[in-house]
């Protein structure tokens, strides 16, 4: 349709004084119309007033002008806007496209009109920038927000057809909230429930529901707890309603005091966190003079902990000059920070001390840039803290082990050739009898004239290049004095931490124990060989009585008089019963003795040993053993065969008249806490149990039958010394075991023998 054909349109006028660009695209072929149809181009029949304000070019300038040539985009790719509208006019469905010219927005509708397309532009500059602002407004929020050192959790609520909330949406988590309440860092975009199923339910999920429903804040302290239910910490929780959700705002008060004041919360969000806050928080906006450079700062936002510390009312401040309000900014440096971390972007933390507008102490600063212009500060009172810090410090120079730092130095090369004394407590500069003022910035090498000659210095070197902790007995003799040292290293950061502890005093008394131990052994060595001496010398005269008894006896004929012969019987008897019981001392004096060395014993090995030393007596008395496999264990051999032959010799000594014995050996493996001796609890024991049909005993005497010397039954009914089962409970508490008798009598006897394994 051509301009003129479009004038004839009643339409005309009416789109003139349309206050929105309205033009009208004919298509351009290539060729002749008789054959097929390609467009190359399109050129303007129409556009109204408005276009040509937006263009700023008369009518006749833009009518006729080529859309590929028109030179009349500033911003938009004309190729681009070609293909689109070239699309329109193949597919006859309409296309909607942004257009920028200069500093104007527009939204432009294209559509396809007879064989026309038909673009109409509507103006959205303002709704560009408003959302422009929008956009900085956000991010100043969202900076805020995770500036903040508390956890912060932004929920927005789920609800069912009931319009009854039945989980809550986490739309936003900052970092600290990401860490305190332990979530994944997919946490947003998931459900609450999902995240902390254990809170179904829940009384402080109620809460949250609760806040939405009545609008009213609550605050509460609760413990926290992970994915799985487990507790982990102690935190205060501010919920406040946000639209249809929760602010939920949380602090950890695990290792802090909880006398904190609640915090008047206020309907804008960014308002409620910081005035929720309990750190000192404002945010300035930069005021710069005509050649941009930073001359003060406005404030934009502040909360009430800052605004109570300085004395002034927060609303009062807001717009108000920084230099004029915090007099003295500039000459503690605190001014030049903040125009530092604007220029740069680089945020800052540290801990400062400040003086001014009554305020006196040490504070933990951090200061964040807040878009091109802003920036957040916040900041908390550690004064305390740092008194804590200064009676740490004065407790490490109370203490008696040495402490220093060592600063490294490097050649030329970069070869580490020595150390610079750093830091040091009382005991350094006590144990060199110097003031640490003369000891500090002192190279080791110089203070330490031999450490790189006895190992010190290898071992700083070592444990500061490869940041590998070391601990070290060392030993020097200085001036012919003997002295002894516990030394440990540790690399912090670019420094070394040498802690030593003097110990020559309770070395030497080591030593002088040593000496007195190998004394003693030396003395138990000579009472052992005392002993065998000795029982060999107690023995002699004894074998001499009896052998000058045995020679009198011979002479006398049993029939011509018998009270003599009965005489030399009992000398006899009495002989060898004395000479059994020398024998049984000194075996069980030499038990006191254990030798060191364990070696591997197969208790079926010791059975059988057993078994073949009492043969005569076994076959004599018609036995019967009733046994399993035996293990195999870590022992003493001789030892465990005195064991075994003592405990079933008296199985076969104290048997029932005309009864055959039956001696049964069973195994197994126990824990010390079934053995019912708090010794064992934490030990695993073999069990090795004899069992007898014997006369068996009383078990009032399970603990006696132990005691040397210790006889239940008459020396002419059972022959013994009353020493055998002194020398068995001796044998197993050699091995570290623990052996117990059971028994009825007339029923038998039971030993149970725990062995460690």
């Amino acid at each position: 349709m051509q301009h003129t054909e479009l004038e004839n349109l009643e339409m005309v006028s009416l789109f003139d004084l349309q206050p929105e660009p309205v033009m009208l695209l004919v298509p351009v072929f290539e060729g002749k119309e008789s054959i097929k149809e390609i467009v190359v181009d399109f050129k303007v029949s129409y556009c109204n007033g408005a276009y040509c304000r937006l263009l700023n070019k008369t009518r006749d300038e833009i009518i006729g002008s080529s859309l590929l040539n028109a030179g009349f985009y500033t911003s938009n790719d004309p190729i681009k806007v070609y293909e689109q509208i070239k699309r329109v006019y193949a597919t006859g469905l309409p296309h909607e496209l942004n257009y920028r010219n200069s500093n104007l927005f527009y939204h432009i509708i294209c559509s396809r009109h007879n064989n026309n397309v038909l673009i109409i532009g509507r103006d959205v500059t303002h709704r560009y920038q408003l959302d422009l602002e929008n956009k900085k407004h956000a991010e100043r929020y969202q900076s805020i927000i995770n500036s903040s050192p508390d956890g912060i959790l932004l929920l927005e609520s789920i609800r069912n057809k009931d319009n009854e909330i039945e989980d809550f949406y986490i739309s936003h988590c900052n970092a600290i909230g990401l860490r305190l309440a332990r979530f994944p860092t997919d946490a947003a975009g998931k459900t609450l429930l999902q995240t902390l199923p254990h809170l179904t339910g829940a009384a402080q999920y109620n809460l949250h529901k609760q806040v939405v429903k009545t609008g009213e804040p609550v605050q509460f302290d609760t413990s926290f707890r992970n994915e799985k239910g487990e507790e982990y910490g102690w935190f205060m929780v501010s919920l406040q309603k946000m639209g249809d959700g929760v602010l939920s705002r949380f602090v950890d008060l695990t290792n802090k005091k909880k006398n904190e004041e609640n915090a008047v919360y206020q309907a804008n969000l960014v308002n409620s966190i910081l005035d929720a806050s309990f750190s000192s928080v404002f945010a300035l906006k930069a005021v710069r003079d005509e050649n941009d450079k930073i001359i003060d700062f406005t404030f934009l936002i502040v909360n009430e902990r800052f605004a109570g510390i300085i004395g002034k009312d927060k609303e009062y401040l807001k717009g108000k000059s920084y230099l004029s309000t915090l007099k003295g900014a500039i000459e503690n440096g605190l001014f030049h920070l903040k125009v530092k971390v604007i220029e740069t972007g680089i945020p800052y933390r540290d801990e400062i001390y400040y003086k001014g507008n009554g305020v006196d102490g040490w504070f933990n600063i951090s200061l964040t840039r807040l878009g091109k212009d802003g920036i957040v500060q916040s900041f908390t009172n550690i004064t305390e803290s740092k008194k804590d810090k200064e009676r740490l410090r004065t407790i490490i120079n109370t203490s008696h082990a040495g402490m220093f730092t060592l600063n490294p130095i490097w050649d030329e090369s970069g070869e580490l050739i020595d150390f610079k004394i750093g830091i040091l407590n009382q005991a350094v500069a006590d144990f060199f009898n110097k003031k640490a003022e003369d000891i500090i910035g002192v190279s080791a090498s110089v203070q330490f004239p031999k450490y790189k000659q006895n190992g010190l210095f290898e071992l700083y070197k070592n444990t500061f290049l490869k940041n590998t902790p070391h601990e070290i007995e060392f030993f020097t003799n200085e001036n012919g004095e003997d002295s002894y040292f516990e030394v440990r290293t540790t690399r912090m950061n670019d420094e070394l931490l040498v802690t030593f502890t003097n110990y020559t005093q309770l070395k030497k008394l080591q030593i002088q124990l040593q000496k007195s131990i190998r004394e003693l052994e030396r003395s138990n060595k000579s009472l052992e060989e005392f002993t065998s001496a000795a029982s060999h010398d107690l023995k002699e005269p004894i074998r001499k009585i009896n052998f000058f008894v045995n020679m009198l006896k011979s002479k006398f004929d049993k029939t011509e008089d018998t009270d003599p012969f009965n005489t030399f019987e009992k000398l006899e008897t009495a002989t060898r019963r004395m000479i059994r019981l020398v024998d049984d001392l000194l075996e069980y004096s030499h038990l006191s003795y254990v030798e060191p060395e364990l070696e591997t014993v197969d208790l079926n090995q010791i059975l059988i040993r057993v078994q073949e030393d009492l043969e005569l007596v076994i076959q004599e008395k018609k036995a019967i053993f009733e046994t399993c496999k035996l293990p195999v264990i870590k022992g003493h051999n001789q030892q465990l065969l005195q064991l075994f032959q003592n405990l079933i010799s008296n199985s076969l000594k104290y048997t029932a008249p005309d009864t055959p014995p039956i001696i049964t050996i069973k195994t197994g493996q126990v824990n010390g806490s079934d053995i019912g001796n708090e010794a064992a609890v934490n030990q695993t024991y073999h069990l090795v149990q004899i069992s007898d049909n014997g006369i068996g005993f009383d078990q009032k005497y399970a603990e006696r039958i132990f005691n040397i010397f210790e006889r239940l039954h008459g020396k002419h009914q059972y022959k013994g010394s009353g020493v055998g089962l002194s020398i068995a409970r001796k044998v197993v508490e050699n091995h570290h075991g623990f052996i117990t008798a059971f028994s009825t009598p007339g029923e038998g006897a039971t030993f149970k023998i725990y062995l460690p394994f």
